[in-house]
């Protein structure tokens, strides 16, 4: 006989004791576990544990939970209302009940939970601290605007607002409290899960506070989908709207917008949120740019700014083209029914093509007039936008909530979205009056200009009340006003050779007075929200302001404007200096702007006493950067910063060119300048960088892709078919 020796086990696993035999109390796994390869589960947390002594402890577990649960009820019974809401909202931000307790008996919770946003009544221009007086040389509608009044005016910030009707009463806060202030409220944006459609990150509170920055800042200006289909589907987990790619895309561009991450401009760095979902959104794109999808087109145009910031636009083009070519073979541009008993879709999926299709069209019209190109779309979608005063769900409006005030206040997302609409189908025109196929060079005619400046103003003057130059307030209700000076700006330049005409046009005088207004709106932009909101098109507005008083001042760098010029210069800097902390291409701007200013031929003292003068107001602090120097020279962008006219050539302005120019940046490739398809990007294995060629590949583009596609310098342009 043979006797057993060793220590029993104290407490046998769940499937010992089902099948009543001797377990070795092995871990993780027993003997006989291991020897049936079945999992193998204690009740016990140690081998010494026996299974009295564990019931005894989640006894106790289950006793402490009760009790912070306990003292949270208790708490939230009888602290005072606001303090109790206050506390309740902190509970579902946090990991539970422990850690709110934590918090509440080791720090002064209350008193944090009372501090709101910065909602000081106005900023403070660098420099300068008052507005020049160049801006009232001409007529200036912006300067009778009531966030002018609010901003300026020492005692009638709140009297002006009494001229305010009971119909806009819910607007107030907008004009007394910057923009970041506010907060997106929406149900659907509570109750997302994002760690369902990502594999970046489990922290859903994180994310949650990342779409909400997104939906703040850069949808409102750039939207590319509809905001509650996205929304409802990502709580619902259904993939109709919603695609883990598109979360991505959407979160990786939401890490822009969200002040609270450091550093965001460091789009190269491995241990950043914006790489991390950027990585996952290009490996997705990859596995689904084949595939004729809503979710993928919509996805596109997002990828695309997030490139655009990062000095990447020649690659991120590649996505929009993708986007542009797909919406064409599914039919988003021309719907087949004209009436509902010829539906092929829901009125749902139907609202959420159209929406697309216009999202689609307005940012390639945008892009290409940014970039100086042929536009890639010969006309707009042939779809009616409803009127957004009688149809707003159509749109879907972003409501905001100011601190210290239970009143909403809507963000008028449809007007916005059809006034936006209506000028990039004048825009699209123009380009393609300009840079279209049927145009050997880059002209526009008189008789062409007068045209698209009557549509312009017939444009501006149909405006809604709430977008008009008087009521505008919020950064995309501005930054439609500043597009719009801008687009004047352009269809101006051509003709400044030409001299005062007979009719009375001078183009000088024309263009100049857009100028100022422009500058006015950036201005009243600044002093009413700052520049730390994160707005990829702010930029180019800041650039044409900074390069053209640059040149200004270059000319005339004591005459009796250069103070006033000077001011706007520092400005400008600032706001690029600004932007700079979310989005790389402002810091390589700004660092191209710095260095033309020391360029001012023999006056070099004046050169480095205005670079110390704005360095000094705005705070720059240019420390040596080995990663910086190494993504400086992998700037691959067709962007011309300092472009004075729609007709000028853009090719030796281009971005690219103008870093190796002043940066003394010698590439590996000298094909850069050239701006045809054969650049050299960054090595793909820092996540972002592979060659032209490779990234339309990557885009999915080919010979073969649906549409008629007609190659004109790096753009498709994709017409309706017949």
């Amino acid at each position: 006989m043979i006797r057993r020796t060793g220590v029993p086990a104290r407490a046998a696993c769940h499937a010992c004791r089902r099948r009543k035999s001797r377990c070795s109390g092995g871990r993780p796994k027993c003997t006989s576990c291991q020897a049936r390869n079945v999992d193998c589960v204690y009740d016990t947390a140690s081998k010494g544990e026996t299974r009295v002594q564990a019931l005894k402890r989640k006894c106790v577990e289950l006793n402490e939970k009760e009790s912070s649960h306990r003292k949270v009820y208790d708490l939230l019974a009888t602290l005072p209302l606001p303090e109790a809401r206050a506390l309740f909202d902190r509970l579902r931000q946090t990991d539970g009940a422990d850690t709110l307790l934590h918090l509440f008996n080791d720090g002064d919770l209350l008193l944090q939970l009372k501090l709101t946003p910065e909602s000081r009544t106005r900023y403070e221009f660098p420099y300068r601290r008052e507005m020049p007086a160049t801006v009232t040389e001409f007529d200036n509608p912006y300067l009778n605007s009531l966030v002018y009044e609010c901003s300026l005016r020492n005692s009638g910030a709140h009297d002006s607002l009494e001229t305010i009707d009971v119909a806009f009463e819910a607007y107030r806060d907008m004009y007394l409290k910057p923009f970041h202030a506010a907060a997106v409220v929406d149900p659907l944006l509570d109750a997302v899960e994002p760690s369902k459609w990502t594999n970046v990150s489990k922290d859903d509170a994180l994310m949650r506070r990342i779409l909400a920055a997104y939906f703040m800042n850069e949808y409102q200006s750039l939207p590319a989908f509809h905001k509650d289909y996205f929304l409802k589907d990502m709580v619902e987990g259904r993939h109709r709207f919603c695609s883990r790619l598109l979360v991505n895309s959407v979160l990786a561009m939401g890490c822009i917008c969200y002040n609270a991450i450091p550093k965001r401009y460091e789009y190269w760095n491995p241990q950043g949120l914006v790489y991390q979902f950027m990585n996952e959104a290009k490996r997705l794109w990859e596995l689904e740019a084949h595939k004729l999808k809503l979710t993928t087109i919509q996805a596109g145009p997002v990828l695309n700014v997030i490139h655009n910031m990062c000095c990447q636009d020649k690659l991120g083009w590649a996505y929009t083209m993708q986007s542009v070519t797909m919406a064409h073979s599914l039919g988003l541009f021309s719907p087949a029914y004209r009436s509902p008993s010829s539906r092929q879709y829901s009125k749902r999926e139907q609202d959420a093509r159209d929406f697309t299709a216009w999202c689609l069209f307005t940012f390639q019209t945008l892009h290409c007039l940014l970039l100086f190109d042929a536009p890639l779309m010969i006309k707009p979608p042939d779809i009616p936008l409803p009127d957004p005063t009688t149809d707003a769900d159509w749109y879907s409006e972003v409501w905001l909530k100011y601190p210290t005030r239970d009143r909403l206040c809507p963000a008028s997302f449809g007007q916005l979205f059809h006034a936006r609409a209506a000028i990039r189908v004048i825009t699209n025109d123009i380009l393609l009056a300009c840079y279209g196929d049927h145009t050997p060079t880059r002209h526009l005619s008189i008789h062409q200009a007068s045209m698209f400046n009557y549509r312009l103003e017939a444009w501006y003057n149909a405006l809604p009340r709430v977008l008009n130059a008087k009521k505008s307030v919020l950064p995309s209700h501005l930054l439609l006003h500043i597009n719009y000076q801008n687009v004047l700006i352009n269809i101006h330049g051509p003709f400044l050779q030409a001299g005062p005409f007979a009719d009375g046009y001078d183009p000088y005088l024309s263009r100049e007075a857009a100028l100022m207004r422009l500058e006015t709106l950036l201005r009243l932009y600044y002093l009413r929200h700052g520049f730390e909101v994160a707005d990829a098109f702010v930029i180019q507005p800041l650039s044409l302001m900074a390069f053209e008083n640059l040149q200004k001042l270059q000319a005339n760098p004591y005459g009796p404007r250069s103070d006033a010029i000077r001011s706007s210069l520092i400005l400008a800097a600032k706001g690029l200096w600004d932007l700079g902390q979310s989005c790389y291409l402002s810091r390589t701007t700004l660092c191209l702007l710095r260095k033309r200013l020391l360029q001012q031929g023999p006056a070099e003292l004046q050169a480095e006493a205005e670079l110390h003068t704005l360095d000094k107001e705005v705070s720059i602090t240019i420390e040596p950067d080995a990663a910086h120097h190494m993504q400086i020279r992998e700037v691959r962008s067709r962007w011309p910063p300092s472009m004075h006219s729609i007709t000028e050539d853009p090719e030796g302005q281009r971005l690219s060119e103008l870093v190796e120019r002043y940066m003394s940046i010698k590439g590996d490739s000298d094909s850069d300048s050239e701006g045809e398809g054969g650049d050299d990007f960054m090595d793909d294995d820092n996540g972002y960088g592979v060659t032209h060629e490779k990234a339309a590949v990557q885009a999915g583009l080919s010979s073969r892709s649906p549409g008629t596609m007609t190659t004109n310098t790096s753009t498709t342009q994709v017409g309706s078919p017949s």
